[in-house]
């Protein structure tokens, strides 16, 4: 991959890192509230007054999931997440910039340029892999403020054959926020500085609500290559747990405890439901003990199983980066404010919710119509593509610059060290059965150096 970085060497010119996370590393997890089972008495507690003299105010969208729980009982815990996140007014994605420093977390592609030039590199091997189509489309799932995008535009400009075949850049972003950040980030800026919101560098782009909106687009032309980059975390979950008499759904209530700061609490549903018995029918969870608890998707199962019905039908690829593992975990369901994790009721709309990825479950939504390779992590990843030998161009070319120098090589460990992000992200890629395997993906025989 030396020649990889070679080219990234003369092909990039150097972008200011973004400031790393504060917060711990994604593998801790945030403990998930006690529960209790959910009864019919609950529905008259739930409308009584009580003093809340400790509890926290209710934001706006707390107000509502309180109406809507006092008239119909406890939601799923899937339906609090979506309102929590995309509530079209008082979500949580939808009316500010989250990201770097000022916001609640920070991604891999804010960390460094680094991992954004090798995604652009491997997406044009990638497309040599595949025959080199005439035509492709390059399709972002959730892509935060344009920044991987952009990095991945600007090494597409060092590969006249792979930047000519690419007729469009495809976002698909529910975000209006986050939408016009991107649009600042990637369109043409005209004299006065405002965004003419149709091209970069060339090249068209538009906006999409979901994967559905796009994949019958009249405009789309191309195979596609899509990368969904820490987009399935924040999919809906269905917690349920294993009881004496069966699998029961968590559901959400109202904390009317006066001793607890927030309004929300977990409770068991009182009797097994369709939904319940359905997504606990792998044979996966048939040997759980009494107790145990499952994080279940169909969200994300979904888009996954949609991204290889494209991919089968129609080439290309789906690149699959997110935090998780290769097998159900847990309670892993948290919420994170200004870089820390927070107790995961506290203020709904104003926290990001996440949970990590099955990565296990995704291959079985894909493997019908498309080929799963991986996962591997993120530190496999990146050094098979070369980094190493990119963040020593660039400590070259930081000079004498020893900030600059000391923020390279952090960035570079913050992405690969098994103790933050080089462990617990994972990359997972679908392609038209029967293809090659893709580069970063063979077998590992030896580890990377450090």
């Amino acid at each position: 991959m030396a020649v990889v970085a070679a080219l990234l060497g003369r092909a990039c010119r150097g972008r200011a890192s973004a400031a790393w996370r504060i917060a711990a590393s994604h593998r801790a997890v945030y403990a998930a509230a006690p529960t209790r089972r959910y009864t019919t008495d609950d529905a008259t507690a739930a409308t009584a007054t009580v003093d809340h003299v400790a509890k926290e105010p209710l934001t706006p969208l707390a107000k509502q999931l309180q109406g809507q729980i006092k008239a119909t009982g406890p939601l799923s815990v899937a339906h609090f997440m979506r309102q929590a996140l995309t509530h079209p007014v008082y979500g949580y994605y939808m009316k500010r910039d989250v990201f770097g420093s000022k916001g609640d977390f920070t991604t891999s592609p804010e960390v460094s340029q680094m991992f954004g030039e090798l995604l652009g590199v491997w997406l044009v091997m990638q497309w040599q892999g595949l025959g080199k189509p005439n035509t492709v489309q390059l399709v972002e799932l959730g892509p935060g403020r344009g920044t991987l995008m952009d990095d991945m535009l600007r090494v597409s400009k060092r590969f006249p054959a792979f930047r000519r075949a690419i007729t469009g850049v495809h976002l698909v972003e529910v975000s209006p926020e986050l939408r016009r950040i991107q649009e600042t980030k990637l369109c043409e800026q005209l004299a006065d500085g405002v965004a003419s919101g149709g091209s970069a560098s060339g090249i068209p782009v538009r906006w999409h609500g979901n994967l559905e909106e796009w994949s019958t687009d009249a405009q789309f032309s191309g195979s596609p290559l899509l990368v969904a980059h820490e987009f399935l975390d924040a999919m809906p979950i269905h917690v349920l747990e294993k009881t004496k008499h069966g699998w029961r759904e968590v559901m959400v209530d109202l904390d009317t405890d006066a001793e607890s700061e927030v309004n929300f609490r977990f409770v068991l549903a009182p009797s097994a439901t369709a939904l319940a018995n359905q997504l606990t029918a792998d044979a996966r969870y048939a040997n759980l003990e009494e107790g145990a608890r499952v994080e279940i998707s169909p969200d994300a199962w979904g888009a996954v199983n949609q991204m290889a019905r494209i991919v089968g039908e129609r080439g290309g690829s789906a690149m699959l980066i997110d935090y998780g593992n290769d097998f159900a975990k847990p309670n892993t369901l948290r919420g994170i404010r200004n870089h820390r994790f927070c107790d995961l009721f506290t203020s709904p709309g104003e926290i990001d919710l996440t949970a990590d990825v099955d990565f296990s479950f995704m291959r079985t939504a894909a493997q019908e119509f498309a080929d799963v390779h991986g996962p591997v992590t993120q530190r496999d990843f990146l050094h098979r593509m070369g980094i190493q030998a990119r963040l020593q161009m660039l400590l070259r070319r930081a000079g004498q610059d020893r900030q600059q120098q000391r923020h390279l090589i952090g960035s570079y460990n913050r992405l690969t060290d098994v103790a933050a992000m080089g462990s617990i992200y994972k990359f997972l890629t679908l392609t038209p059965k029967g293809t090659p395997t893709p580069v970063a993906f063979e077998a590992l025989s030896v580890e990377p150096a450090a």
